[in-house]
């Protein structure tokens, strides 16, 4: 045995006992020539080293416990493991046993926390994983009536604050443009409504059940028909491959989105469909938006419109970005943060038109497009 500490130098702790008052004292725990022994206010008790019996317990095994058979209804006990370092100096076989007993056990719990700990966080990573395939289910099984009147009540918001350009002549040349993309995309789902806002921002979204708003401002920044088809390919896309929806169902959380994958899906489409004007505020992400790109490329392939209209208008806005930056005007900038046109997704989509094997013959939109860009400036009433 190690020279005693007097109780002054042992540890924090505390004896139960029943003749104690409430059955148990506070004090302190010291190694001393008698064994372990506890010092409280009025008492001291001794458990003799030899046949002495330690054992850890209490949360996560933190408190360490002395017993000893013949001295019975006496518990000693502290909170401070450093004891066991000094009891495995003690030389007594019986005691270095205990001790290492008890640090096993003590490893043993710290890989099973870390184990619980890391299995917990793989099981939370997990379901973010899950949380994107979960929604695309679930707008899966959203009716086309519920998407279309998600759709209507955000456009009829808009609406409410935004003058709509009504020129039966635009809207003509627009429906040019969008039928070849339309009857390529073949969808018994969407029913598409294409609406120009008197907007000089140079911007273009989409909202569920088919709605397409193109501002103003992009239709006169464009130079080609083929422009505009690519943008509306784009937005086309962000419809029917439901981003809108996924996005707000995504919005929820990953619980309120379980819950709803498993269970009756009709609570959570109530409260998107009172939070409606939600997709008039919302920026798409990186993935959605390249998504939108693929398919969107696919529309204009299928339609026999020349996709390389999508790459041109990217290289429009880049161009309007120049030059409004020198100006510190934001028409472009608006587009480019909404629809993030990075050099690699232009590089992408360079490279898809590199792919595509031999001489295609392209649609005719057979649109005089200086009239038609005269028609829309001439019924703007918000000039930049």
């Amino acid at each position: 045995m190690p020279d005693y500490l007097s109780e002054k130098r042992g540890y924090e702790g505390g004896a139960y006992h029943s003749e104690l008052e409430r059955g148990r004292a506070f004090g302190r725990i010291s190694l001393t020539p008698a064994g372990i022994t506890f010092f409280g206010s009025d008492v001291q008790k001794s458990l003799p080293t030899k046949g002495i019996e330690i054992r850890a317990g209490g949360a996560n095994d933190q408190t360490i416990f002395f017993t000893h058979p013949d001295v019975l209804g006496w518990t000693l006990f502290t909170g401070d493991r450093k004891i066991l370092e000094e009891l495995n100096l003690s030389g007594s076989a019986e005691i270095l046993r205990q001790v290492g007993d008890i640090r096993k056990k003590s490893r043993k719990s710290l890989w099973v926390l870390a184990s619980l700990l890391l299995l917990m966080f793989m099981g939370i990573y997990g379901l973010f994983l899950l949380k994107e395939p979960l929604c695309i289910a679930i707008a899966h099984r959203v009716p086309p009536s519920w998407e279309e009147k998600i759709g209507k009540i955000a456009f009829s918001q808009l609406k409410a604050n935004q003058r709509f350009m009504d020129d039966p002549e635009v809207e003509r040349q627009m429906e040019k443009i969008a039928r070849p993309i339309i009857e390529s995309i073949g969808s018994a789902r969407y029913e598409f409504t294409i609406a120009v806002a008197d907007n000089s921002q140079i911007n273009a979204f989409a909202l569920p059940g088919g709605y397409i708003i193109f501002n103003s401002g992009l239709l006169i920044a464009a130079k080609s028909p083929e422009e505009i088809a690519g943008v509306m390919a784009h937005e086309m896309a962000h419809v029917t491959l439901q981003h809108g929806m996924r996005q707000m169902i995504s919005s929820l959380g990953i619980f309120a989105v379980i819950q709803a994958f498993f269970g009756d899906a009709s609570g959570i489409l109530a409260v998107i469909a009172d939070n409606a004007g939600f997709l008039l505020t919302q920026k798409y992400s990186r993935d959605y938006e390249r998504e939108a790109d693929e398919e969107g490329w696919e529309y204009l392939v299928g339609a026999s419109v020349n996709p390389t209209g999508m790459i041109e208008f990217f290289d429009t806005l880049l161009e309007e970005q120049k030059k409004e930056t020198a100006l510190m005007k934001g028409e472009a900038l608006n587009f480019l943060s909404t629809h993030p046109t990075t050099e690699e997704r232009i590089e992408r989509l360079r490279e898809k038109r590199d792919d595509m094997e031999g001489a295609m013959v392209y649609f005719d939109f057979d649109v005089d497009f200086g009239a038609f860009q005269a028609a829309v400036k001439h019924q703007q009433k918000v000039f930049p």
